[in-house]
Parts: C-alpha cells; sequence; structure tokens
C-alpha cells in the first residue's frame, strides 16, 4: 500500500568559516545509503572552536562529526531505535572529546541533530539556536525549554540532554550557532525562514556575506517534505492525516538517570512545544547508561496524539538474575560442562525437531568448531602476541585514514598532514604484507595532497675520500660556476670541482650555514662568527658581531645579514666587508621560524602561517595548511618565481607561487639515506647531501 512519510532538504549555511579571532566552525551533514538511511534518517553536526594558544585545533569540529556519524550508522544502531542510537552517538562524541572539552583554553559550541520520518533529536554543548517556521509562524524552540536552560555550566562540558519532537510537513527549521552578526538581524531571518523557499533563503544570508565580508554564518536549513513511497519496512513509514497542525507540543527534552533511587517519579511538562529526558555525566567512558528497550514497531507516528505525562525510568547497569521456578528445576538429573553444552545448544531455534543421531552429529561439529576457536586463540589472540597487536594498529590506522581523507574533503590540509605523519609513525615497525601495503597507501595520500614530482635527484660528488676518518660532511653551497664548497664536522673547508679538492683551510667556529657572495662564500656560525672566502684573497677572514644570543634563523642579501632575534627582524649593515653594526628592520608579533628575502622579507611562523613584510611593515599573510618543525627553512631571492620550504627531516623541498602562496610542487630527496643539508640555486635547481657523504643535483 501507498504510504506518504517525510524526507528532509538540507542545506548547509557556511560563510566565512575562519574568523580573525582565530575561532573555525563547520556545519556538516550526513545521510547514509540503503537501510541504515531509511531507518535512521539523516544526521548534522554544527560547532565552533575558538582556542587560546596559537595551536590550530580547527580538526575537532571533523573529529567530533566523524565519531558521531561512525557511531549513529553502526551496525549495531539499526537494530535499535534511532533515539537510542542517537544517545550511544551522544556518548561516544563525550567519551572521545573528554579532553578538548575539559580544556579550559578551549571554547567549543557544539550541536548534534537527527531527524528520522517525522521524529527529531537534539542536543548542544554551549551556544545553539533552532527556529521552527510553521502555520504563519516562527519561534525560537530552545527558548521554551527552562530545564535544558538551567545548567548551561554543565552543558559546557560534555552533551547532557536531548531535546525531542514531532515534525509535520511544510516545517522549516533553521539550526545555527548565534553570532553577532546574525542576532542584529535576527527578526529578517525569521521573516525569510517563513517566506523563502531554500534556495530562497540560503540566497538571502549569501546576500548579506556579500554586502558585508565580515559577516558569518554557521547552521543547517531543513525543510521537511512530503514523499509518497512504498515502504521497505513498515516501521520507517509515517501515514500523514491532512489537516493543520499547532506548534505547540512538539518537542520534549529527556534525561538518563543513573540508578539511584528505583522508585518511579512522574514529571508533567509546562505547557510548550517541549518537555525534558536529562543525560547523566559519564565519567567511565565503558559504562553507559542502559535504557528498558522500548517496542519499536509499535511506536508508530500518531500526529494527532495528546501529551501524556512523561515519566522518569530508572536504568540500571546492572543484570537482573532470572529467578529459578520449581518445577523448572530437576534434583534428579546431575549437570555437567557436557550437559550444560547440550543445553545451550538445544536454544537455537529448530534444533529440537532433530533426531537424536542428528542432535549428536551437530553437537560434535559445533564442539570442533569451539576447540579450534580456543587453539586459534592461543596461537593468534593472546594479548601479547605480535600478530594481535599488529591488527589492532592497522585497524585504527585505517580508521584514521578515512578521518584524513575526510579532512581533505573539507579543505583542512593541515590536519589531514598531521594526522598522516602521526600514523606513519605508528606503524612504523610493522613490517608485514599488511603494513608495507598500508604504508605505500599512506605515501600514495601524502603524496597527492603534496603533489609530489616523480623526479628524482641524481648523485654528483661522493664527498666520502675528502675526509679523515671520523671526519663527514656538515653543510655544502653549489658555486655558479659548478663547484662544491663544503665543510666537515670538524671544521675543514674544501672546494671541489670536477675531481680537483681545493683545501681552504679550517672554521674557527662551528659553521651552521654557507652563504654565496659575489666573490666567493661566507660561514655563519648563527651567532656573532662570519667567516669570509673571497676568490681574491684567497683566505677565510672572520668577522665578530658582537652578539651573544643564538638567532632563530638569518639570511644574507646585498651583503647584509638579516636575523630573527627575540620579537625583532634585526639587520647587520655590509658584514661581508666587515660591518657590525646592529639595527631594527622590524618588531615582529609573530612567533617566526624562518626568513627568506628577496627585496621583501617573508617569514615562516610556528603555525605555518608565511607573511611577508616590506619595509619593516607587515604587508600580507597566508596559511599553508601545515606543521613546521625546527628543520622547516624557507629559502628564495629575488629572481626565483618561487618561495621553497625544506625539511630535512623528511627530505622535501616544496615550492609555493611567490604571488599567490599556492603550493605548486613537491619535490622527494630520499635516496635511501637521511638528507643533512638542502641548498637551492639559481633556476631553482637544488643540491643535497645525505648522510654518505653524497652530493644530489635535482634540476627541474
Amino acid at each position: 500500500m501507498e504510504k506518504i512519510s517525510l524526507k528532509p532538504t538540507t542545506n548547509e549555511l557556511v560563510f566565512n568559516k575562519k574568523e580573525s579571532d582565530g575561532s573555525f566552525f563547520d556545519a556538516i551533514s550526513y545521510k547514509e545509503p540503503g537501510l541504515k538511511g531509511e531507518r535512521l534518517g539523516s544526521l548534522f553536526v554544527i560547532g565552533n572552536i575558538k582556542n587560546s594558544s596559537d595551536a590550530d585545533l580547527s580538526y575537532v569540529i571533523n573529529l567530533a562529526s566523524s565519531i558521531a556519524k561512525r557511531e549513529y550508522y553502526s551496525d549495531s544502531s539499526l537494530k535499535e531505535d534511532p533515539k537510542k542510537a542517537f544517545e550511544k552517538s551522544l556518548q561516544k562524541t563525550n567519551e572521545v572529546l573528554k579532553d578538548f572539552l575539559n580544556d579550559k583554553n578551549l571554547k567549543i559550541d557544539l550541536a548534534l541533530s537527527a531527524i528520522s520520518g517525522s521524529n527529531i533529536y537534539i542536543s548542544r554543548i554551549g551556544k545553539f539556536k533552532i527556529f521552527l517556521a510553521r502555520n504563519n509562524d516562527t519561534i525560537d524552540i530552545l527558548n521554551n525549554i527552562e530545564l535544558f536552560n538551567k545548567d548551561s555550566d554543565y552543558a559546557q562540558k560534555e552533551f547532557s540532554n536531548i531535546i525531542s519532537g514531532r515534525l509535520y510537513p511544510g516545517d522549516k527549521i533553521f539550526a545555527y550557532l548565534p553570532s553577532r552578526t546574525l542576532s542584529v538581524r535576527e527578526k529578517t531571518i525569521k521573516k525569510s525562514l517563513l517566506e523563502e523557499s531554500d534556495l530562497g533563503f540560503k540566497k538571502m544570508l549569501s546576500d548579506l556575506y556579500e554586502s558585508n565580508p565580515k559577516f558569518y554564518c554557521c547552521g543547517v536549513h531543513v525543510v521537511m517534505d512530503e514523499v509518497k513511497e512504498i515502504p521497505i519496512d513498515a516501521s520507517n513509514t509515517i501515514n500523514l492525516p491532512n489537516q493543520r497542525h499547532s506548534s505547540e507540543s512538539i518537542l520534549k527534552e529527556e534525561t538518563i538517570k543513573e540508578p539511584r533511587d528505583t522508585k518511579e517519579e512522574t514529571i508533567t511538562p509546562e505547557k510548550g512545544p517541549l518537555d525534558s529526558k536529562t543525560v547523566k555525566p559519564n565519567n567511565d567512558a565503558e559504562s553507559v547508561a542502559k535504557e528498558e528497550k522500548a517496542d519499536y514497531s509499535n511506536k508508530k507516528n500518531e500526529y494527532d496524539k495528546k501529551e501524556e505525562p512523561v515519566k522518569s525510568i530508572p536504568v540500571s547497569d546492572e543484570v537482573d538474575t532470572p529467578r529459578l521456578i520449581s518445577s523448572e528445576v530437576s534434583l534428579a538429573k546431575k549437570h555437567n560442562a557436557i550437559s550444560n553444552t547440550a543445553s545451550l545448544v538445544a536454544k537455537f531455534r529448530g534444533f529440537n525437531r532433530y533426531n537424536r543421531k542428528t542432535k549428536a552429529s551437530l553437537f560434535v561439529i559445533i564442539a570442533g568448531l569451539v576447540v579450534t576457536g580456543i587453539f586459534s586463540f592461543i596461537f593468534f589472540g593472546l594479548n601479547d602476541s605480535p600478530f594481535n597487536e599488529n591488527t589492532q594498529i592497522i585497524k585504527k590506522t585505517q580508521e584514521n585514514l578515512k578521518l584524513a581523507q575526510a579532512h581533505v574533503t573539507q579543505n583542512n590540509l593541515k590536519a589531514a598532514r598531521d594526522l598522516v605523519a602521526t600514523i606513519l609513525v605508528d606503524i612504523e615497525n610493522i613490517n608485514d604484507k599488511n603494513g608495507d601495503a598500508l604504508k605505500a597507501q599512506l605515501v600514495e595520500f601524502v603524496n597527492g595532497i603534496n603533489k609530489v614530482s616523480q623526479q628524482k635527484p641524481v648523485q654528483v660528488a661522493d664527498l666520502s675520500e675528502l675526509w679523515i676518518e671520523g671526519e663527514t660532511a656538515s653543510k655544502i653551497t653549489a658555486m655558479n660556476d659548478g663547484s662544491i664548497v663544503a665543510v666537515s664536522n670538524n671544521g675543514r673547508v674544501i672546494i671541489t670541482n670536477s675531481g680537483s679538492i681545493e683545501e681552504i683551510g679550517s672554521s674557527k667556529s662551528t659553521p651552521k650555514t654557507i652563504f654565496r657572495t659575489e666573490d666567493g662564500f661566507a660561514l655563519f656560525d648563527g651567532t656573532s662568527n662570519i667567516e669570509v672566502y673571497k676568490n681574491s684573497d684567497d683566505e677565510l677572514k672572520l668577522n665578530d658581531l658582537g652578539n651573544s644570543v643564538m638567532f632563530k634563523d638569518y639570511t644574507l642579501y646585498a651583503d647584509n645579514l638579516y636575523a630573527i632575534k627575540g620579537n625583532k627582524i634585526v639587520k647587520y649593515t655590509d658584514v661581508i666587508a666587515g660591518g657590525d653594526n646592529e639595527t631594527t628592520w622590524a618588531e615582529i608579533e609573530e612567533d617566526l621560524v624562518s626568513i627568506a628575502i628577496d627585496g621583501n622579507i617573508y617569514g615562516l611562523d610556528s603555525n605555518g602561517k608565511l607573511i611577508t613584510y616590506f619595509k619593516g611593515e607587515k604587508e600580507n599573510e597566508a596559511v599553508l595548511s601545515l606543521s613546521p618543525n625546527n628543520n622547516s627553512h624557507i629559502w628564495t631571492e629575488g629572481d626565483f618565481p618561487f618561495i621553497y620550504l625544506t625539511n630535512t627531516q623528511t627530505g622535501e623541498v616544496m615550492a609555493f607561487d611567490k604571488e599567490t602562496f599556492e603550493l605548486k610542487i613537491t619535490y622527494s630527496l630520499n635516496n635511501g639515506s637521511p638528507v643533512k643539508d638542502i641548498f637551492i640555486s639559481e633556476g631553482g635547481i637544488i643540491w643535497s647531501l645525505d648522510n654518505n657523504n653524497a652530493v644530489w643535483k635535482l634540476e627541474p
């Protein structure tokens, strides 16, 4: 028979996803295909996170949505009432986000909602609003729940309440995170929600954003449409009466209490759209309050049914012991392990219809399977078994890979890169077939994000024969004539070109870098000593800058040294000619980890921002969606079209467009030996030194 059901049409409405004050927000909707979607309906996650520290925690919203989705659409949820599945989803989300929610440096607003058939379930942490448009009226439904608003501090720490109710054909909902830019336009939003279609409402918000770039919004717009269909599952089908419905008495809010008092208690809700049931905080992640299971097939949606007082039923984690009935207990029959097993087998449906011989055969088969399972556990399932441990790690890694892929779809490349870097470390010591296949999958995934080139460097020199025993090359640079300047770990400086070797002498310090100059090169120890070699002088000359502080990073431009010193960029004028005068080039607020110069100075901060400075003032900035470390260094020169980000730890060089800061390509320098030093010369030629004293060249 043809049935009429409700289907939500959903629009995610997000404008200005990342605010200038460091907060991040997003709205995400899910609808599983097939039976799960038919039975459990749609799931919505709306969240905002603001961090008082510099760490980028925007991935927390995606983490929450992924956990909620996985739990809500799990196979076990398919067998339960959608409301029970929603409760389990909240409890699992509380468990995973516990540390974030208890962090005083974080401010989190997060709302989860599910719509299954005509039923809606809502829970929130922090600030959240829902407008409902029905029968030429628009109401703020959360303002009608006194109980929900009583304990705001408690609500900040975890999901504690579920609001549930019924929806009708033509209902329109706008669920959103409240903000100043929306609050001042509340009348306009209510009017548009009531009068406009879903596309018209979206256009209204889009016009507000285009007229005011500072306007921001994060929410979900839902329209409940009436759909005729042939039901697959009768429990999912809704018979809709053809009459108008009041905006009154549509939602109720409910709480699950832990068993302290088994006395039944009746709560009569006040007149209004909501009554309540509160979720008790679950301090033990494994302990979940269990509610008596309702008969879902009898819970048809009756739109005109009068509301009755809601009873709070205590729920116990304890399992009741069945009461023995005398007629079922045989004193003459003595039970043992075999008879108990046979009795258990007999409980299977249809077992008793077999004759005694068939039962005996089945018992032997089942006993054999049990013995096989025991031996399998002994050999493969012990807690200290490498097989079992590796399987768990691989399973966890596969789940994290899916989460990283979700980050990419949300254009959160930084979170994806950070997550994959972590899980690569987790599976580093798994060397079986499954582990190797997963590593290859992860590498392929990262290479796709980073636009890794297939081009590989070529070895051009082996410096092993240039050093005495115990000596290795530590730093290199390449000159215009193709010769290579190298410094050993003992400070010995040599120049080699096509097999010829020239020893320059020994450094009086420990050089951290080698600068090229117009007439030679200069060694710098990162603090005070700069040693200059000119082809015309044929010797190293020391210039002491008189500085006692180790610079965070430094670069040479037009014979002037620029360095990060505390919260300043300082300049030493004409150091190649012996100058040592220090001046402040710029005061900076950012935590810079590296600088490069081509007339402008570019700074990379610890959060992955690339900032342009001109004449001592910040001119521009862009987010590179990555996490720098102590081995990250940016590199450019006046005629370079790119800003290069080098990293000796990963052995990679990333090229960003100097105008748009877009990642164009990444080069991998790994050739089986860790990379020790990287230098880039004219034309973007990349030179690298590995731990085996080999020099490599990659020419794009």
